[in-house]
């Protein structure tokens, strides 16, 4: 009997007809791509037995009528995925060591191969043993699984996987043995539980890729080796000849940034794992690194050759600035921009056609599953998400890593809770996968000095020495304003940045909170309006929705340009990668970092000789919710207090930060003292570092285990970004407010799925105490998007949104915005 995996209906002229795919056929084609995408990273007989036997579950009657329709279950009632893991565990049953770690491991992606779970459970449950301690249906499956695959032929490819298992396993412990003990044995579960995940991910993008090209008729072709080498040097020559453009300028910044460009290129030929791209703000360090990475894939053709090359950056606003640039060098064919506003880019396109716009959507949706572009440019939230997120949208895209160049750009946005989990899993990328990873900042956090370390290369330094390159770039000069006792009021730090203005013709106020944002803008404007020759004022945080914001900065680019007089009072959104130049910047008290990258948007590009930097302590500004921000403003205090007992005035060069990181890192802890670096939860005795590793609180034990990790509970508490809150769509133009008339109209689901993609460019996301408070003052509309379900989603009224500020939880009358 032929047992089905998959049935679809084919549309043909003379009536429906119904083509079924056997479990056979299905298990083969699954095993022949996740073969291919072991391959490079040397398992591939572990994700082939993962493969064959992950849907012998479906080998029974009851799953064939099911899926036939012809049965009384329904999905989700017949548990395919435990059969092909009982089976190893009784075939291998009486064998110990490699062989067995190597059936359990592939037995634990078959299981997960449509979710992870927790191997040891909360409850101290061993869920590995009782989902292959399953009895239905088992007897009628094993009968069949022997004409599915024979005993020899499992042994033999078991031969080859346990070979595969036995040399990553002597790669970990080599690895881990230079460490203290109890590191050691954190870091050594920690890399087992990536190896499971990189396994799994193979598998569920094999069974997926072939499930679609049966069901949809989707059929996925990837380039060669030869195809891939052309587009490199194709892109090799688009850059050389940009930066033959920049190499004739007599400009002394074009010219410093220019060597630095060079020093990469001339670094790509070394065999690199993680290095470091340590340059000062405006040395055009994403060029550097991207120039680096073509060079590296181009030169590197035999041993550590490269499929693709990734660039993450932590903001969107920093892919958005740079996209088009990339797009330029790698050619649109090549290029892959994943990120949540591309849809409305895709769909807001009017120069196309309805159906050219869907057929666009369709294909990027596609390249987002599959990540197979030769260059990926992504956010951090999307990088972080593929290594530590339970979903399996984002399991999938794991192995596409492979043997490619990771850029990070603006290493030191990474949040302080994922400093471990970020470090040992960069090190797993390029130990374990021939990734080349490229850390880039103005300001390198000491993450190779950290309890679980980064693993730098021993010649580390993408450009050598680099402190002269601060020295030759330096074009701020920071001043502490933190001796006004008590700190200033808003009223006071208004009339600094008044005096400032009139010093200087124009200014950016930085500020950590919302709040301070709008109660600054609010004093300055009040001043401003006094003023015989009035700033352009112009407001910047996340109660503005994105379209606002990006609007709202090309404003600034434009008056700045042109020389008009403007002010700036903006949270640390503009902070990190935004090609913007003020004369002067002020800065509300933090972290040395966002000293920094403040500074970085002042004088550029060398306007004027040196522009002022001044750090200022705002006594009203809240920021005790700000986690790690209070421990940081300290570090910072005592990082200017060591500078100044060294007769210095330089607060950001490279010792300096040295000095911060070093001890912000190593005083990070909660309120109870735990170390927030391991990413604590709310559970005070656990983290997501333990529970990707020893997993000692669910298991009740400290001793070694490599296959107990608790995956989901990890990865459904994994947010690389804290996100309780609610999103709300507000009307800042007349497509917004014609997004939420259509939302409240009638709707199909899947228009209303749409209508809300397109919203996201008006979407301002707030916390449950401003929601409450928009709520009790009747500002919001609640929508309900399916008639059938309690879903709602929320609209904010015209009055409570400002042109200015952006959401308003008062619902004041409509200001100008001052452009």
């Amino acid at each position: 009997m032929e047992y089905i995996a998959h049935i679809k209906d084919d549309d043909a002229s003379d009536g429906v007809n119904r083509i079924e795919e056997t479990v056979t056929e299905h298990s083969e084609k699954v095993a022949k791509l996740a073969e291919k995408y072991g391959q490079p990273l040397r398992i591939p007989h572990i994700v082939c037995i993962g493969a064959m036997l992950h849907d012998v579950g479906k080998l029974n009657k009851d799953f064939s009528e099911y899926i036939r329709g012809s049965s009384r279950y329904e999905r989700g009632d017949i548990d395919h995925s435990y059969a092909g893991a009982r089976y190893l565990e009784e075939y291998t049953a009486g064998t110990n060591g490699y062989v067995r770690y190597t059936a359990q491991l592939i037995a634990r992606i078959i299981i997960s191969h449509h979710g992870l779970h927790d191997w040891w459970t909360d409850k101290c449950k061993n869920y590995y043993k009782s989902r292959c301690s399953k009895q239905e249906r088992y007897k009628e499956i094993n009968d069949n699984i022997k004409q599915f695959i024979s005993d020899n032929e499992l042994n033999n490819i078991l031969i080859d996987a346990t070979n595969e298992y036995s040399k990553i396993d002597e790669k970990i412990q080599q690895i881990c043995n230079s460490e203290k003990n109890t590191i050691s044995l954190v870091t050594k579960a920690f890399y087992f539980g990536m190896l499971e995940r990189l396994a799994e991910s193979c598998l569920i993008d094999a069974d997926r890729t072939a499930t679609a090209e049966f069901m949809e008729g989707i059929e996925i072709t990837e380039p060669s080796e030869d195809e891939i080498q052309r587009n490199w040097l194709d892109m090799k020559q688009r850059l050389d000849n940009k930066l033959s453009k920049f190499s004739g300028s007599d400009s002394l910044i074009s010219k410093l940034r220019m060597h630095i460009s060079d020093r990469c290129c001339a670094f790509a030929k070394n065999d690199v794992g993680i290095s470091q791209l340590i340059v000062p703000t405006g040395g055009g360090k994403t060029l550097s690194a991207l120039r680096f990475a073509i060079e590296y894939a181009v030169e590197h053709k035999v041993e550590h050759k490269k499929e693709r090359i990734f660039y993450i950056s932590p903001f969107m606003s920093i892919l958005e600035q740079n996209g088009d640039v990339i797009r330029e060098i790698v050619g649109d064919d090549n290029y892959l921009e994943h990120h949540s506003d591309m849809y409305c880019k895709i769909v807001g396109d009017k120069s196309k056609s309805k159906e050219k716009v869907a057929e666009e959507l369709e294909d990027y949706e596609l390249r987002c599953q599959h990540w197979d572009k030769p260059l990926i440019a992504t956010t951090m939230l999307q990088f972080m998400d593929t290594l530590f997120s339970s979903r399996t949208e984002t399991i999938r895209r794991m192995h596409r890593f492979t043997n490619s160049v990771i850029i990070i750009d603006e290493v030191q946005s990474i949040p302080v809770k994922c400093v471990y989990i970020f470090n040992l899993a960069m090190n797993f990328l390029a130990n374990f996968m021939g990734c080349t990873i490229v850390l880039c900042t103005a300001t390198q956090p000491t993450l190779e000095q950290c309890k679980y370390p980064i693993m730098l290369d021993k010649e580390s330094s993408m450009t050598g020495d680099y402190k002269q390159d601060f020295v030759d770039f330096a074009r701020t000069k920071i001043t502490p304003l933190l001796d006004n006792k008590g700190g200033y009021s808003y009223g006071e730090a208004a009339a600094v940045c008044m005096d400032k203005y009139r010093e200087n013709g124009n200014i950016l106020f930085v500020v950590n909170t919302k709040d301070a944002a709008a109660k600054v803008y609010s004093e300055v404007s009040n001043l401003n309006k006094e003023e015989s020759f009035q700033a352009k004022l112009i407001h910047l945080s996340t109660n503005m929705c994105p379209a606002h914001r990006r609007n709202a900065i090309e404003d600034i680019r434009d008056m700045l340009n042109k020389g008009q007089p403007v002010i700036c009072i903006t949270t640390q959104l503009i902070e990190a990668g935004v090609d913007i130049s003020f004369k002067c910047v002020i800065r509300s008290h933090a972290g040395m970092e966002n000293v920094a990258q403040a500074a970085g948007r002042c004088n550029r590009n060398g306007e004027k000789v040196c522009g002022d930097v001044y750090i200022i302590e705002l006594k009203e500004e809240n920021v005790s919710s700000l986690g790690e921000l209070t421990e940081a403003r300290q570090q910072s205090i005592n990082t200017i207090i060591d500078v100044m007992s060294k007769k210095s005035d330089d607060y950001l060069s490279v010792d300096a930060m040295n000095y911060y990181y070093n001890h912000f890192y190593s005083e990070c802890t909660d309120k109870k003292g735990k170390d927030i670096l391991k990413y604590q939860l709310d559970n005070p005795e656990d983290d997501i570092l333990n529970l990707l590793s020893l997993n000692s609180i669910f298991r009740n034990s400290n001793e070694f285990c490599r296959d107990g990790q608790a995956f989901k509970t990890a990865g459904d508490n994994f947010r690389m970004i804290d996100n309780n809150t609610i999103d709300i769509i507000v009307p800042y133009n007349e497509e917004a407010s014609g997004i939420i008339d259509e939302l409240n109209g009638k709707t199909t689901i899947s228009q209303a799925l749409e209508l809300q993609r397109k919203a996201q460019q008006y979407t301002v996301s707030v916390y449950d105490y401003t929601f409450k408070k928009l709520a009790e003052n009747d500002a919001l509309n609640e929508i309900k998007v399916r008639q059938d379900e309690k879903v709602y989603i929320y609209a904010l009224k015209k009055e409570f949104y400002n042109n200015a500020t952006g959401l308003s939880t008062e619902g004041k009358p409509q200001e100008a915005m001052f452009v």
